[in-house]
């Protein structure tokens, strides 16, 4: 069998999946969507922050978070060369 008549049998033999679920439609009958969206942000104790543009965001950020700057994990993401090691061995994955 060629690769596409054995991919054109998998696709035509595919099982039949859940059904998908019902969506709440997010559609809002306010006036002013965005005054809603900020009441609703401020009842739960937050602040909307406007920037003009995408530039922006960062200034806006570092207004509201002076100080702070995006750190690094605190272990890097290759346990071979974390520092972080556990006593735990790694398993072994040769064949």
């Amino acid at each position: 069998m060629s690769k596409k008549s054995i991919l054109r049998a998998i696709r035509q033999n595919q099982p039949q999946g859940p059904p998908l679920p019902d969506l709440p439609s997010f559609a809002s009958d306010a006036p002013e969507p965005l005054a809603a969206f900020q009441a609703m942000v401020a009842a739960m104790g937050g602040q909307v922050a406007h920037a003009a543009d995408f530039p922006d965001l960062g200034a806006l950020v570092s207004a509201y978070f002076p100080g702070k700057h995006r750190s690094p994990p605190p272990c890097p993401v290759s346990p071979e060369t974390s520092p972080c090691r556990t006593s735990l061995p790694l398993p072994s994955w040769k064949p």
